[in-house]
């Protein structure tokens, strides 16, 4: 596989980290939206509904809103992933655009931490 390929490779990839992102805060914004709204008709009926009911949909739709302290970990994670992927691609953009012909080293060291990188992402570590 050659450097060109790499780069096409990293810019689907982090096209799809993006969106993923994307996806994540609007479904995270969904549940803390899900969550208010639960509190809300739960105060709005507690009147109208018996206590242990009352109590449940408090608890529920607090269960929803107490996912907002995680979102800052799940973002930070993505948005690391992202910047190195960006890295690696201006990386061997600036070697492919460099006046002078390629090292065989600094290609072999790219295609090295671009593989490293590789498997990394997809075993987890």
């Amino acid at each position: 596989m050659d450097l060109a390929a790499h780069v096409r490779f990293l810019d689907q990839a982090i096209a799809t980290q993006q969106a993923t992102r994307r996806f994540q805060a609007c479904w995270a914004v969904g549940l803390v939206i899900l969550g208010l709204a639960i509190v809300v008709a739960a105060q709005l009926l507690s009147g109208q509904i018996i206590p242990e009911t009352f109590k449940w949909l408090l608890t529920f739709g607090g269960g929803f809103v107490s996912t907002i302290p995680g979102l800052p970990l799940v973002f930070s994670t993505r948005k690391e992933k992202i910047a190195a992927m960006t890295f690696l691609r201006d990386e061997i953009r600036r070697v492919q655009s460099s006046a002078t012909p390629v090292d065989p080293k600094q290609s072999e060291r790219l295609q090295e931490l671009f593989w490293q990188f590789i498997g990394k992402s997809l075993g987890g570590s």
